[in-house]
């Protein structure tokens, strides 16, 4: 219903059982639950429960409600918004010092360790691994191992020595 975008509730000793135990058990006379948009895709509601009296909203009390969900769903697009560009940013700035790293690391290896931690850090994330596509000595046949990997915290080096072992058998 609320997906759907209609109102949902009433008189709670008017609803069908399983909802109506379930609130009166909270000590809920009368209910009302507005949908909450963001985007088009329905985010979540509002609920307004009566505990000291049986209650039916107006028609212009939803419409006001309504219009208050909206309001609550533009915030929270914003706010989504706001947050995706921050991360964008965030990872964009990474990724320009790691490519400054990258172009003045007098010692690659230090400099790619750096570099990693510089782009784990960014993405928010708690590893980065690069892996190289080679050729197998004896066999000949393309494979793939773990060349280099950044962890945020020393014990997760036993999940990058495992994906290491798992990329020489790939």
């Amino acid at each position: 219903t609320l997906a759907g975008g209609k109102f949902y509730g009433g008189i709670v000793r008017n609803l069908p059982d399983t909802e109506r135990k379930e609130l009166e058990s909270q000590n809920i006379l009368s209910i009302l639950l507005v949908p909450i948009f963001v985007r088009s895709q329905f985010w979540g509601f509002i609920g307004f429960d009566n505990c000291h009296s049986e209650r039916m909203w107006s028609p212009n009390e939803e419409s006001l409600l309504l219009a208050m969900a909206s309001s609550i769903g533009a915030a929270v697009a914003r706010q989504q918004a706001e947050e995706l560009i921050m991360a964008r940013d965030r990872l964009l700035q990474g990724v320009a010092m790691a490519t400054h790293e990258l172009l003045t690391s007098a010692d690659f290896e230090a400099g790619i360790t750096r570099v990693l931690k510089t782009l784990g850090e960014s993405a928010q994330v708690e590893r980065v691994y690069i892996f190289e596509n080679r050729v197998d000595p004896p066999s000949g046949e393309p494979a793939l191992s773990a060349r280099y990997a950044w962890t945020s915290s020393p014990q997760d080096i036993v999940h990058v020595a495992a994906l290491s072992r798992l990329s020489d058998n790939s």
